[in-house]
């Protein structure tokens, strides 16, 4: 657990605005890709897959595309940050080796290696001041103070 008091005690000393910026932003990339993932899954399907196990590609298309609707969702909210993004590390490592390399598709490549970065940034940071888990926290805080 000390890695993440680290990081909240890091991102208590830094609360600058920036950072929810950049949370937000990384959360509506992923949920757009979520989306444009689950509105084509074939063009994913058969990048996924090797022929013979067309099944596991069709679930796993739909199953990369939910995790990034759904963590998408949850960072830009900050929302549980730390566990979403454990959900997204698998798939965006995945996305570098699966995808063409910089002399291929340039952009999805370069894209899935900033988000990559972003993700493991803000698995250190946590959800910083400025995000839901924060409010949650300073209301129970409110009435643990004034209902006890």
């Amino acid at each position: 657990m000390g890695f993440t008091r680290r990081g909240d005690k890091f991102a208590q000393e830094h609360p600058f605005a920036i950072f929810a910026v950049l949370r937000v932003l990384l959360g509506v990339i992923l949920l757009v890709k979520g989306v444009f993932f689950l509105s084509n899954t074939d063009a994913i399907t058969s990048l996924i897959s090797s022929g013979e196990i067309r099944w596991g590609a069709v679930f796993l298309a739909h199953y990369i595309a939910l995790v990034h609707i759904a963590g998408g969702l949850l960072i830009a909210a900050g929302a549980l940050t730390r566990v979403a993004i454990l959900f997204q590390l698998p798939i965006l490592i995945g996305a570098l080796f699966v995808g063409e390399g910089p002399l291929g598709m340039v952009s999805e490549w370069y894209l899935a290696l900033i988000v990559l970065i972003g993700a493991l940034f803000f698995l250190y940071y946590g959800s910083g001041v400025h995000s839901f888990r924060t409010k949650l926290e300073q209301e129970q805080r409110y009435n643990e103070h004034y209902y006890s």
